[in-house]
């Protein structure tokens, strides 16, 4: 629905909204560009819109208070993390073919079954029985959630005026902005009072409000679709791109865990994957060659322009502190500080506050050309490693000193200057017509499941050659199950098996150093002279 005279991806590009990926559109709707909504049904839409959105954000790392408890109920420890990549990789994977396909038969039908989907499966998620019934139901979880979130973006772009953008784009990012600070928090109070299958149980009665809302509000065509895209959508790109990081993520988890690093099944995972990542940009440079009408899922033209190719690894890179810091640190305090869910969500609201506050700043550095985004970029690394090599120094002990929030403030506040910076400069670097929906923020996500599954290996890895001969197997099983199963040994071994955890954390930490570190070599391809401006 956008304003007469306009096509709606000439509106849609100019919409900014952080934690949000850029819409693009390439058809244009001038029949219905009068059409925005206005009235009771906006308002209700938009809270529909709200809470679905919340609830998306919210489930991707909700968990991370609460592994310790879903892998003590399952006895499953080593296998936790996956409960938190899986859902990423569907969700960074299925992005673009839920806003292509809603192109073809409309955004009303795509955001409803991707709302009914999420909570079909948020409902499996509180009934699994097995770690591994949870992990597949949580990457079919992230299938919806993906549709949630590349969807309300464009919804939002077209149920409005372009001087009423900034309002309803500003209440769905602070949806986010809430989903983002209180989910840690959410999922430990959940933990520590009743069971984590509430976690995945509450979606249900909000999701429920925000779907009938939707239902009730939103035009049944909206828009109305005049092309067909049928044959624009790359679904070759999309499908080869999905196996390889899934068989990627799952190599790098279990290499050294359940099979060894020689193993035929971790070699033949890991070959595999750098064939199809090659077989992908093969596919996507014949895409170009041939001149294609498919919309490709990573363009060509990408690989061409070195400022862009910049700005991507950067988003790749600065997906791995964003999400391991925020998915280990609480896992760090509950093991070694003996913290509830609840009170280890709270010890990285530094951390989350950061975050969310260096997003909000980048739009008052970067507005009107006050200052170029590279300068902001190279602050942001400057902060993570700082902040990050900090934190590294800090051993861990059953104390924790107050200069590890210190530092959580200024690895936040990188992190968060990182985050909506990419996204505000990618529409002045590429042509409307090639710009990727949610390139940016696809990036960042896989960056974050590839950050975790190593996060994963380097402590499960470090804690089983370190106490294989400390402690007696069936000993070592248990505590691979269940962590807590630390209390039935002797002081002696409860001291061996902390320091086996500190070592694997402390291993976790210069992991995400050196992925900060590596942004400032990637910034180098976005020098330029003189700087970019956003003007």
């Amino acid at each position: 629905m956008a304003p007469c005279g306009k096509t709606s991806k000439e509106i849609a590009i100019k919409t900014d909204i952080v934690g949000l990926p850029p819409v693009e559109r390439d058809t244009t709707t001038a029949s219905h560009d009068c059409d925005a909504l206005s009235g009771w049904r906006l308002r209700l839409l938009t809270i529909g819109l709200c809470l679905c959105c919340f609830l998306s954000a919210l489930d991707a790392i909700i968990v991370s208070t609460s592994l310790t408890a879903i892998a003590k109920d399952l006895q499953n420890f080593e296998k936790s993390s996956l409960v938190v990549s899986s859902y990423l990789t569907c969700y960074f994977s299925f992005m673009i073919i839920w806003a292509k396909v809603s192109d073809m038969i409309g955004r009303k039908p795509m955001l409803v079954t991707a709302v009914i989907f999420f909570l079909a499966f948020s409902g499996g998620c509180g009934g699994a029985k097995t770690m591994l019934q949870l992990i597949i139901l949580r990457a079919f979880q992230g299938i919806g959630g993906a549709g949630i979130f590349s969807m309300v973006p464009i919804v939002a772009a077209e149920m409005v005026t372009p001087d009423r953008y900034a309002l309803y784009n500003s209440l769905i990012s602070l949806a986010i902005a809430v989903s983002f600070l209180l989910r840690p928090l959410i999922g430990g109070a959940i933990s520590d009072n009743t069971t984590w299958r509430w976690i995945f149980y509450i979606n249900l009665p909000v999701g429920a409000i925000g779907v009938i809302l939707i239902c009730l509000t939103m035009p049944a065509a909206f828009p109305d679709m005049s092309v067909n895209l049928c044959d624009k959508v790359d679904y070759p790109g999309f499908f080869i791109l999905l196996v390889a990081c899934i068989l990627l993520i799952v190599a790098i988890e279990e290499a050294g865990v359940s099979f060894a690093w020689d193993s035929a099944l971790v070699i033949v995972f890991l070959v595999l994957s750098v064939v199809l990542f090659c077989a992908f940009l093969g596919w996507e440079w014949h895409l170009q060659q041939s001149k294609s009408t498919r919309e490709s899922v990573f363009p060509w033209e990408f690989v061409k322009n070195r400022v862009l190719m910049g700005l991507c690894l950067t988003a790749l890179l600065s997906g791995v502190p964003f999400m391991t810091l925020i998915l280990e640190l609480p896992g760090r305090f509950q093991t070694l500080n003996s913290n509830s869910g609840l009170d280890a969500g709270s010890r990285i609201l530094p951390l989350t506050l950061t975050i969310a506050f260096g997003s909000g700043l980048t739009g008052v550095l970067t507005a009107r050309g006050r200052v170029p985004p590279f300068l902001v970029f190279l602050a942001a690394a400057a902060l993570q490693v700082l902040g990050v090599g900090l934190l590294y120094s800090v051993h861990p002990s059953t104390a924790l000193p107050a200069r590890l929030y210190g530092y959580q403030i200024l690895s936040g506040l990188g992190v968060g200057l990182s985050l909506t910076t990419a996204l505000m400069v990618m529409p002045s670097i590429v042509e409307k017509r090639n710009l990727s929906l949610g390139s940016i923020s696809q990036l960042r996500i896989l960056g974050g499941a590839i950050g975790i599954s190593i996060a994963t290996n380097l402590l499960n890895n470090t804690v089983k050659s370190r106490l294989k001969l400390e402690l007696p197997l069936n000993a070592l099983d248990d505590i691979l199950k269940d962590i807590s199963s630390v209390q039935t040994l002797s002081a002696h071994e409860q001291t061996l098996v902390r320091a086996a955890f500190a070592d694997g954390y402390q291993k976790q930490l210069i992991m995400v150093l050196g992925f900060c570190a590596a942004q400032l070599l990637a910034l180098s391809l976005m020098w330029e002279k003189p700087l970019r401006r956003l003007t």
